[in-house]
């Protein structure tokens, strides 16, 4: 059986962005790139957690066509969050 624990999205970034992009960045280029950082992780965790945060952004294109490409994820539990 597995289990799916939800990050509350505050966290989840913080937990992708430690060393992702500067400060000086606008907040929303620097969102964006926290996700985009994220999704393209080594590690299969640090992308769940970004399909995850992408739940939050609801009819933006960008967030939905970024789900749409980690449906094709080769982790299953990306694949299943992006579901």
């Amino acid at each position: 059986m597995t289990r799916h624990f939800l990050v509350p999205v505050g966290a989840a970034v913080g937990l992708l962005c430690a060393d992702t992009v500067s400060a000086s960045e606008a907040p929303t280029e620097r969102a964006w790139l926290i996700l985009q950082k994220g999704l393209s992780s080594k590690r299969a965790a640090k992308r769940t957690i970004a399909v995850h945060a992408l739940r939050i952004l609801v009819r933006n294109a960008s967030a939905q066509d970024m789900a749409e490409q980690a449906l094709a994820d080769p982790d299953p539990k990306v694949r299943a969050a992006a579901a």
